[in-house]
């Protein structure tokens, strides 16, 4: 099993901007990993969406763990991943790969990066959907809330629900 979970900036985005983040601190409570990088661009889109600011809270309740510092092995493996990605993406493929992590992503691209480094990953869908299973929502909260991501964090789904 995986010990942490870093999750990367539109992910954390769709909890924080729909007031659901605490999904995300409790299905994976004392797990959840941001980046520096992560949370500096969060910092950046703080100015236009005030509700980021729940994930700076739940960093001081020790909800979040940041992880700034790279070894140089994984400073050396940023440095070898494509330019298509940006940074932030960069620096959680690289916690995740080299700490044997979670990574939390939608974004395509990083997401199959990560397969090719055999990094597991999964989605905001899978989130809301461990979310039912585990009873902490039901499932109508979780397509209403889907549909809240995708109206106030314009999150593009790849899928709805299941069941």
């Amino acid at each position: 099993m995986l010990e942490k979970v870093v999750v990367d900036t539109c992910a954390y985005s769709n909890f924080a901007l729909t007031g659901s983040l605490w999904i995300l601190e409790t299905l994976f409570k004392g797990q959840l990993v941001a980046t520096g990088l992560v949370l500096e661009e969060i910092a950046r889109g703080q100015q236009n969406h005030p509700d980021l600011k729940g994930i700076f809270e739940a960093e001081q309740r020790g909800s979040i763990e940041r992880v700034s510092d790279l070894t140089d092995g994984e400073y050396k493996f940023f440095g070898s991943l494509p330019r298509a990605l940006s940074d932030e993406d960069k620096s959680c493929l690289v916690v995740a790969k080299f700490r044997r992590f979670l990574l939390v992503t939608d974004d395509g691209r990083l997401q199959r990066e990560a397969s090719k480094n055999r990094v597991p990953t999964i989605g905001t869908v899978d989130i809301l959907e461990r979310g039912v299973q585990s009873g902490i929502v039901s499932y109508d909260e979780a397509v209403a809330l889907l549909e809240k991501m995708e109206k106030d964090a314009r999150f593009k789904s790849p899928r709805g629900i299941g069941r």
